[in-house]
C-alpha cells in the first residue's frame, strides 16, 4: 500500500459532531474527556488487569523456582561426583563445615527452633498477601464470561472459527480435514464458496 496517496478523512459536516469529541473537549476541560468512559468497563478492566497481572507474576515466580532448583540440582550433583572422586578430600570437608557450624552455633537446638519460629514469622504475611490474590484472581476469572449464540453453531461458524486458528488459506478438503480433527463432521460440499 502506498502512503503517499491515502485520501485524507472529511471532516465533519456543519450538523454533525466530531469524530471525537472528548478529544478535543478534553483540551479545555479534563472532565469532559472522560465523561464517555462508563465506571463498570473501568473495574472490569481493572480487574483483568490485576487477573493478568497475577498470572503474570506467577509464571515468573515458577520460572524462577524452576531456576533455582536446577541450580541447586547440578550444585548436588557436581557434589556428589566431587565427593565419589576424591573420597578423602570430601569427608575432610564435611568434618570442616560441621565444626565451624558448631562453633557458630548452628547445630543448637535452640537456635533452629528459633530461626523456624522467625521464618514462619516473616512467611505468614507473605502467605496471606498470596491467599488474598488467589481469591481475587479467582473471583475475577469467574465474572468473565463467554458469549455463545443460542444453539449450536452453523457450519460459517466452524469453518471461520478453524481458519481463524489456522492463519492460513485451506482448500475445502483440507479444512473438511481440520473440522473432523475437531470433531465436526462437514462435508466438503457444503464448504465450498458461493
Amino acid at each position: 500500500m502506498d502512503l503517499r496517496h491515502i485520501p485524507s478523512r472529511p471532516g465533519p459536516s456543519a450538523g454533525s459532531p466530531a469524530p471525537f469529541p472528548a478529544l478535543g473537549a478534553g483540551r479545555q476541560n479534563p472532565a469532559a474527556a472522560l465523561a464517555p468512559v462508563r465506571p463498570e468497563r473501568v473495574g472490569a478492566a481493572h480487574g483483568l488487569l490485576r487477573a493478568a497481572g497475577f498470572e503474570a507474576n506467577l509464571h515468573h515466580s515458577a520460572v524462577v523456582a524452576e531456576v533455582a532448583a536446577r541450580l541447586a540440582w547440578q550444585t548436588v550433583s557436581w557434589a556428589g561426583r566431587a565427593a565419589a572422586r576424591y573420597p578423602i578430600l570430601a569427608s575432610a570437608a564435611v568434618a570442616l563445615a560441621v565444626m565451624v557450624c558448631r562453633h557458630q552455633g548452628f547445630l543448637d537446638p535452640a537456635r533452629r527452633r528459633a530461626g523456624a519460629v522467625s521464618l514462619k514469622e516473616t512467611a505468614a504475611p507473605l502467605l496471606e498477601r498470596f491467599a488474598a490474590a488467589s481469591e481475587d484472581h479467582a473471583l475475577t476469572r469467574g465474572r468473565l464470561v463467554a458469549v455463545e449464540a443460542a444453539g449450536s453453531a452453523t457450519t460459517e461458524q466452524f469453518a471461520a472459527r478453524r481458519l481463524a486458528r489456522t492463519h492460513a488459506a485451506l482448500t475445502p478438503t483440507q479444512l473438511r480435514e481440520a473440522l473432523a480433527a475437531d470433531g465436526a463432521r462437514i462435508p466438503a460440499t457444503r464448504l465450498k464458496p458461493r
